[in-house]
């Protein structure tokens, strides 16, 4: 797991939600991006707002199940991550 990806993913994780790749950003990776991957749950669904990233939802093409594919396609990445994080930090009190 890329190290900046941690923090973001620990609390995803402590929010109930299983995570199953991300990615902190490379310069050098085509397209430069940030991204999460993680469970397909409909309680989710309306908690997808976001400045930077799209939210893709998988039928199982990706992965062998359903799941949410959070990205942001740029070359800035700490302001991406920020969001992430702070999105991350409130995800269990939202889905209390």
């Amino acid at each position: 797991m890329d190290e900046k990806m941690i923090p973001i993913i620990k609390e995803i994780n402590d929010a109930g939600v299983e995570t199953y790749a991300s990615c902190e950003g490379h310069p050098d990776q085509a397209p430069p991006q940030v991204y999460v991957l993680m469970e397909y749950r409909e309680d989710l669904i309306p908690l997808l707002k976001f400045e930077y990233f799209d939210a893709l939802i998988s039928t199982g093409n990706m992965i062998d199940r359903r799941a949410i594919l959070l990205t942001a396609i740029t070359k800035d990445f700490e302001e991406p991550r920020a969001e992430l994080l702070a999105w991350a930090k409130n995800l269990k009190e939202e889905l209390e």
